[in-house]
């Protein structure tokens, strides 16, 4: 579900729905998942030219967003610099 509003609104959208994250809320995650997914796999397989080893590395990253969603600060970027 894209935020209407460019980066700016991207990124407060994502700061929100990364602390629901943070409290357990499975909803908010799939949503971070959901918009962030396609450019994790994309970075992830420009750099090892392997699709599977792509979606393996892409996954291991929102696993620790999942585990790490209450300790991390987000900058002016949102979650994206981050993953």
């Amino acid at each position: 579900m894209p935020v209407k509003g460019g980066d700016d609104s991207a990124a407060a959208g994502d700061a929100t729905l990364l602390a629901k994250t943070a409290h357990g809320d499975s909803a908010s995650f799939r949503i971070l998942v959901e918009r962030h997914i396609g450019n994790v796999t994309a970075i992830a397989r420009g750099m090892l030219r392997d699709p599977a080893e792509a979606q393996d590395i892409a996954q291991e990253a929102f696993l620790r967003l999942w585990r790490h969603a209450g300790e991390l600060e987000l900058g002016s970027g949102g979650v994206k610099p981050w993953l």
